[in-house]
């Protein structure tokens, strides 16, 4: 095959793959992440209209507020195991994982609550996994994920 050929065939296929890409790509959604506005992710993601997405943001901020208490007793509760280790100390480490815990749960599905059935199925099946696993430096974002300090 010759040089020049060969040349074009690439060009034409690279040229090909970026339009591709370009036309599939969904703006909002890349422009949100892009901004790291994760109600903008949520909105575009889920395709929330703006009253869902207020009322998911009201809920955030009350949840961050609340979940930075429950990982602040997380810690607490840590620190006393490591200089107190015993049946008590560890019942109130058990006993904070739980509160934590269960608030997340909650959190989610309220968040969850706020969109349509199918929409609030998936997110939850998106989201519980990583907020599950999360450990206790501060409330997850919309996202799943801890929020840079």
């Amino acid at each position: 095959m010759r040089p020049r050929l060969l040349l074009t065939i690439v060009l034409a296929s690279l040229l090909a793959g970026y339009a591709g890409w370009w036309v599939a790509r969904d703006f909002r959604k890349a422009e949100a992440c892009e901004r790291g506005s994760e109600l903008g992710w949520l909105q575009a993601e889920f395709r929330l209209d703006d009253t869902a997405v207020a009322r998911i943001g009201q809920l955030q901020r009350r949840f961050e507020e609340e979940c930075e208490v429950h990982c602040e007793q997380v810690r607490q509760a840590r620190a006393l195991m490591s200089t107190k280790p015993g049946d008590d100390s560890k019942a109130r480490l058990e006993a904070a994982l739980g509160r934590c815990q269960a608030s997340r749960r909650e959190h989610v599905l309220a968040i969850a609550a706020c969109m349509p059935p199918e929409k609030g199925k998936a997110y939850v099946d998106l989201i519980m996994p990583q907020v599950e696993a999360l450990s206790h430096e501060g409330a997850p974002g919309l996202d799943g994920h801890h929020k840079a300090k």
